[in-house]
């Protein structure tokens, strides 16, 4: 892979929790990610995003750093757990369309930070 970081950052509206870095500050006010939110927990970073912008916390992405899965085996664990890649992805998106309704309601796609076709899987 041929990464090049560069010096900049982008303010986003909500971030993947893959890879969050949250000050000490940020967690004293906003808390942690909400365990209404099952396993395997998609969900819980929309969730988190939305609290923090409601806290008056501005969201950035950072073009400087970048996960990296050695030989490419990102998710290989849920694999193992939910049998294989398209179970894991199934159970992800019920779970976190079931999870953000039953917190925000039936309206939740109008209350949370996310694109109109998010978690629009088949399940």
């Amino acid at each position: 892979m041929d990464f090049r970081p560069r010096e900049a950052e982008t303010q986003v509206k909500w971030v993947d929790g893959t890879c969050m870095l949250i000050s000490n500050e940020t967690l004293r006010e906003v808390g942690l990610l909400d365990p209404h939110f099952r396993a395997p927990g998609w969900g819980a970073d929309v969730d988190y995003s939305h609290r923090v912008q409601i806290s008056g916390r501005e969201l950035y992405v950072s073009h400087r750093a970048m996960l990296w899965h050695h030989q490419g085996h990102g998710g290989l664990s849920a694999s193992q757990v939910y049998g294989d890649r398209f179970k894991w992805v199934a159970a992800g998106l019920k779970q976190a369309k079931e999870d953000l309704r039953s917190k925000y309601g039936p309206d939740w796609r109008d209350v949370l930070p996310v694109p109109r076709d998010a978690y629009m899987g088949k399940s």
